[in-house]
């Protein structure tokens, strides 16, 4: 188990391009063993502000996305 003022590596991964939703998965582990303390996952919606509808992902955030994994973005539509 970890403790207070132990030194922790987060790992949050994101392994598919969001459309309406994006799942992260995330590990923590023992910075200095490297050992697996916990392993996890969340999944966040993206809304509109004005229905509170399901919208597609913001397409800065897919640029963002497409740019760290190194891929060429999909072609730009009428997006957030």
């Amino acid at each position: 188990p970890a403790r207070y003022d132990d030194l922790l590596l987060v790992r949050a991964v994101i392994r598919e391009m969001p459309a309406a939703r994006i799942r992260i998965e995330y590990e923590v582990r023992d910075r200095g063993s490297g050992d697996l303390l916990a392993e996890g996952h969340t999944v966040h919606s993206f809304v509109s502000a004005g229905t509170g509808r399901p919208t597609r992902a913001p397409s800065r955030l897919l640029e963002l996305l497409h740019r760290s994994l190194g891929e060429a973005p999909a072609p730009s539509h009428a997006r957030n």
